[in-house]
């Protein structure tokens, strides 16, 4: 998985699959535990966003497909707030239902998916997100996660080796620090 264009990459490797991640501008790598390592600024979508995704609740799900990939459909229902009383800023803005696509399949690991929704900020379902379509309690329209594409191919073990210029961080804050300006936080502010 690539990360923030260039700049960062992670992916699980053998033996061990620990969750390996990689700043490909400073060439230095760290490996965390997939089970309990928590997404920080340069690995998350979900960081400058208002919405909370993974407080959704499950109401159904069906079988779905979406570009080709046979996928589970499940309809979420947001946090519900009282009909009686007008809704402040943040009730408003909160997420009431959504439409969430997710994939389970063979080849991935519990600990692969549970990575991708923290990533993601999508509920804990135990499918690996594809694609998230909401409304918010204003009715305006969430399209949080889409699915752009999907490109089928084959990758061998060397596709995830690093070259010999890569070097093994003292911590994964060394990986996550950008090297040209400091942080992924101001990069971010200077766009």
């Amino acid at each position: 998985m690539v990360m923030n264009g260039k700049e960062f990459e992670m992916f699980m490797v053998a033996p061990k699959w620990q969750l390996r991640l990689v700043n490909m501008r400073d060439k230095l790598y760290f490996d965390v535990d997939p089970k309990t390592w928590s997404p920080r600024e340069a690995f998350t979508s979900s960081l400058y966003r208002s919405v909370n995704f993974r407080s959704l609740r499950l109401l159904k799900k069906e079988p779905a497909e979406l570009q080709g990939l046979t996928t589970t459909l499940m309809h979420m229902l947001g946090e519900q707030y009282p009909k009686n009383r007008p809704l402040g800023k943040w009730e408003r803005l909160a997420v009431a239902s959504a439409d969430y696509w997710g994939m389970k399949d063979e080849r991935l690991t519990a600990a692969t998916i549970a990575i991708m929704e923290r990533v993601y900020g999508m509920p804990t379902t135990g499918f690996l997100p594809l694609q998230l379509m909401g409304l918010n309690n204003k009715h305006t329209s969430l399209a949080e996660l889409k699915l752009v594409s999907v490109v089928k191919g084959t990758s061998t073990a060397t596709d995830f080796q690093l070259g010999k210029e890569y070097r093994l961080a003292k911590s994964e804050d060394q990986v996550v620090v950008n090297s040209r300006v400091g942080s992924e936080i101001t990069d971010f502010a200077a766009e």
